[in-house]
């Protein structure tokens, strides 16, 4: 199976992408906890896809302007109802454990909807609240094949906040086992040269003078004979992905936010999450130069793509990709509120928690 399937494995992104912000439903206070145990909790999770880069012949060639016009237009349709989410996930969950020590405050969360096995533990310590979203590896599974595993980071957010406040980053890894194969490359090279020698009659150039007569001459001619060698090259492949979570995250605002018909004060953080992956590839091969000349080729056409993605806009400067978070987080409580937007300002994901 190719690495790239991960890509297009929904389990994959149901666990790291949407699971990973299972977090959020639950916070605990730095004195106690104010979640109970058996309470039931849901959580709603709405994708959205942006169509626009591929279906605007044009878009490539717009400027921010006229993007930004279009984007606010799918915004609008997205927000009113009149487009369909690819991804409507409804996820429920239990707090079956409690702990109220101190310094130190947890709760556990598993899921009870039977669809997956999930559980997780969050921490309340030096009244900061972490946000565990897997404490083990998260692997990737396809039809009972293990393609690869991630490392989730643990989001720290204090309980005590202020607006112009900064919230630290926390990464995320993901990666495919390599895949290898051998390939042969032909090659053609010289064996050996020999020369041969001619009498005769005509108009040449003497190679000493340079001079052109006509007359009798000696031609001596140089022949190169070439032969071709194969060479074996093995290569390694799988996919890498970095995402710095919070890369830039302030509090930008306090508002009221009604969460199970109650009203809690909020916090509103406001963040950007910085990601690059993609494939990478290893050469190897008795002939070094060989190996050398087919990485040089492959690192060539990645810096290509890698160009036209920055110039296109799908990535930054640095070749990664950045997304937009906006979040309602309560104090004692956890993030209650999430909306994603994608590398375009196009709206790409609600997440709600309902009590």
């Amino acid at each position: 199976m190719k690495v790239s399937a991960v890509f297009a494995n929904l389990s994959w992104h149901r666990r790291v992408c949407t699971l990973a912000l299972l977090s959020i439903s639950i916070g605990v206070q730095a004195q106690c906890l104010i979640v109970e145990k058996g309470q039931k909790i849901q959580l709603v999770s709405k994708s959205y896809a942006n169509p626009l880069p591929l279906t605007e012949k044009k878009w490539e060639k717009m400027n921010t302007e006229q993007r930004d016009e279009l984007i606010d237009k799918l915004n609008i349709s997205i927000q009113k109802g009149e487009v369909k989410p690819w991804m409507n996930l409804t996820s429920n969950f239990e707090i079956t454990e409690v702990n109220n020590s101190s310094p130190i405050s947890s709760f556990t969360l598993k899921a009870t909807d039977g669809t997956y096995v999930y559980e997780t533990t969050n921490y309340c310590a030096s009244d900061t609240m972490h946000l565990v979203r897997n404490a083990n590896l998260v692997y990737s599974v396809l039809k009972g094949d293990t393609l690869g595993f991630a490392i989730q980071g643990v989001a720290r957010i204090p309980n005590k906040l202020k607006v112009g406040d900064k919230i630290p980053s926390y990464n995320d890894y993901a990666i495919t086992f390599p895949e290898t194969w051998t390939k042969t490359i032909k090659e053609s090279v010289k064996a050996f040269s020999y020369t041969t020698t001619d009498n005769k009659v005509g108009y040449y150039q003497d190679s000493e003078s340079g001079a052109f007569s006509h007359g009798e001459f000696k031609v001596t001619e140089r022949h190169d004979v070439y032969q071709t060698i194969s060479h074996k090259l093995k290569i390694s492949e799988n996919i890498e992905n970095l995402t710095i979570n919070y890369f830039v995250a302030n509090v930008t605002a306090q508002e009221k936010i009604t969460v199970g018909g109650k009203a809690y004060d909020a916090f509103v953080i406001e963040s950007e999450s910085w990601s690059k992956g993609g494939i990478v590839r290893d050469y190897d091969a008795e002939n070094e130069t060989i190996a050398r000349e087919q990485q040089a080729k492959f690192d060539a056409l990645l810096n290509k793509q890698m160009e036209w993605t920055t110039k296109s806009g799908y990535t930054n400067e640095l070749g990664y990709k950045v997304s937009y978070k906006k979040e309602w987080f309560v104090p004692g409580y956890g993030p209650v509120k999430i909306e994603v937007h994608d590398q375009f300002g196009a709206i790409q994901t609600y997440m709600d928690i309902i009590l």
